[in-house]
């Protein structure tokens, strides 16, 4: 790790603290300052809760006591490949939807991968399948009129690198899941 941002002299500060606005964006103060006196400040980025490539931007907010800049706003940006990738991020039937209902989600990998312990509400079936080495489908099923309520309205599992022992590899992912209610149009 490196320092990212100096904070300009003019922050002759005691008293301060830094905080990020993405979670996947971390900052901290370092003890050591500058020659010139200066607050240094290290940004540190971990996607281990990403599971979609794209651009990041984020603000990180320097908190300090000097009357002159209260606060300083950095913008850290960064374009993240992720190693692996699941679609959707949320799994929606629409209200137009009736009937048993089949979604897919589907877990991509740039290495090989194993997709483990597919959990879901009671309420759907999963169906794990493996489509290739790097790439698998979990279906999830929704039986007909079944409404989905409550706080584990999530489909988890969990996704390795198989060419890989190093457990510091694995990430557990959760898809929220919604079955929207019927639409009523027409209907007083």
């Amino acid at each position: 790790a490196h320092p990212d941002i100096v904070a300009p002299n003019p922050l002759s500060c005691s008293d301060s603290s830094v905080e990020s606005a993405h979670p996947a964006v971390a900052a901290r103060i370092l003890d050591a300052r500058t020659p010139e006196g200066d607050l240094q400040v290290e940004v540190s980025f971990c996607g281990r809760q990403l599971t979609a490539t794209g651009s990041i931007s984020s603000a990180v907010t320097l908190h300090t006591d000097s009357p002159r800049r209260p606060d300083v706003n950095v913008l850290v940006q960064a374009h993240f490949r992720t190693p692996v990738t699941v679609t959707p991020q949320a799994v929606v039937v629409a209200s137009d939807e009736s009937g048993e209902v089949v979604k897919s989600v589907t877990i991509s990998g740039l290495r090989p991968i194993q997709v483990e312990a597919v959990r879901g509400p009671a309420a759907v079936r999963t169906t794990l399948v493996q489509d290739s080495p790097s790439s698998w489908r979990i279906e999830v099923r929704f039986p007909a009129d079944t409404p989905l309520d409550g706080p584990n309205t999530a489909l988890t599992f969990n996704v390795r690198s198989t060419d890989t022992t190093d457990a510091a590899e694995a990430r557990a992912v959760a898809i929220p899941l919604h079955r929207l209610p019927p639409s009523r149009r027409g209907v007083p």
